[in-house]
């Protein structure tokens, strides 16, 4: 069970930097 929780946590981390990056880049053009 451990190692699901970590991954969720892994998985939505990485969403919300993508998205924090994406919406930068769309910000700068």
């Amino acid at each position: 069970m451990k190692y699901v929780i970590i991954s969720l946590l892994v998985c939505i981390t990485i969403v919300t930097i993508v998205s924090i990056i994406g919406i930068g880049i769309m910000k700068r053009k």
